[in-house]
């Protein structure tokens, strides 16, 4: 499947930050309005998740990184995309939620628009510590769950821990380690673990 690069994106801030139900009372009008506003444009327009994706990141700018990135891997792996901004440095605030979606124009005459979702969450100071909490909600059942873990390979962490219960597959960056050898063999020994420590 080839798509074009052209893509968009609609944001709606959610007001009630750890209320699920008002999170998918959103993303459901987000789907509404794309749907009105999809009539007039050529090709159907088709929400597709096959996977649940969690990024964590810290830092506005890997965020903004990461973010870019994640439209491409959507338009690939069409899924619900958690992006999990812990940023320590910024001034302390409970978290902050948003919902988009983003849709690819596959190619040719008739071309679907294939439309994927997003919930960002952003949160810094002592307020990162409840990302897991916020998050795992919002996980749709029934489908894979993958942990993208940005930031640094930091296994003790509770939030890294709580994330990976969650999660059928975790992916990880050994290119930020000083010695990644001694990382991947401290993930070996959490994972064989288990996951309900």
């Amino acid at each position: 499947m080839q798509e074009t690069t052209s893509s968009n994106t609609q944001r709606i801030p959610v007001d009630a930050t750890l209320d699920v139900q008002a999170v998918e009372r959103e993303l459901n009008e987000l789907w509404m309005q794309r749907a009105g506003a999809g009539k007039d444009e050529e090709g159907a327009m088709l929400r597709a998740r096959v996977m649940n994706l969690m990024v964590y990141v810290t830092g506005e700018e890997t965020a903004r990184e990461v973010d870019e990135m994640l439209m491409r891997v959507a338009a690939v792996h069409p899924c619900r995309a958690l992006l999990l901004i812990a940023d320590a440095a910024g001034a302390e605030h409970d978290i902050e939620m948003h919902v988009s979606s983003r849709c690819q124009l596959e190619e040719g005459a008739g071309g679907r628009h294939l439309c994927c979702e997003q919930v960002t969450l952003s949160a810094s100071g002592r307020f990162i510590v409840e990302l897991p909490s916020a998050s795992v909600p919002l996980l749709v059942s029934d489908l894979p769950v993958f942990l993208w873990w940005h930031a640094g390979l930091h296994f003790e962490e509770e939030t890294f821990r709580e994330l990976w219960r969650a999660s059928d597959r975790v992916v990880i960056d050994t290119g930020t380690s000083v010695n990644p050898l001694e990382d991947l063999r401290a993930l070996a020994e959490l994972l064989r673990g288990g996951r309900k420590k």
